[in-house]
């Protein structure tokens, strides 16, 4: 029962041959060929960073807490929670981390009471 490391048989037809890529983007989620999710996550994570960057501009320019919350429900909450039950379940504690981050991070700029996205555990 040991896990071999066999060839693949190339899938296709004679007219075009299936690519195997190590990576592929399907409507949005980052899959690898093994199933991990860190790609994805570091993508998530990085554009949530530039949404938190506009936050903090917001607040900035004085706008009121529920204008931010607003802000960040439509721009970082849909980032976070955009098929989360398929990727959550397999992301390890460091990026765990970096999720919780970015949230506490938000959460801290809009000085809301609640967010619905309050903790990655």
């Amino acid at each position: 029962f040991r896990k071999q490391n066999g060839t693949h048989i190339p899938v296709g037809n004679d007219v075009a041959k299936v690519e195997m890529v190590d990576n592929f983007n399907f409507l949005g989620v980052n899959i690898t060929n093994n199933f991990s999710w860190t790609t994805h996550i570091e993508a998530m994570t990085k554009k949530a960073h530039q949404r938190l960057y506009f936050l903090g501009g917001l607040r900035k320019f004085g706008m009121s807490p529920t204008t931010l919350t607003n802000f960040y429900r439509c721009t970082l909450e849909s980032i976070l929670s955009f098929c989360f039950t398929a990727w959550c379940g397999n992301c390890s504690i460091q990026y765990r981390k970096k999720l919780q981050q970015i949230v506490d991070t938000a959460h801290t700029i809009t000085q809301a009471t609640s967010l619905l996205l309050t903790q990655f555990i």
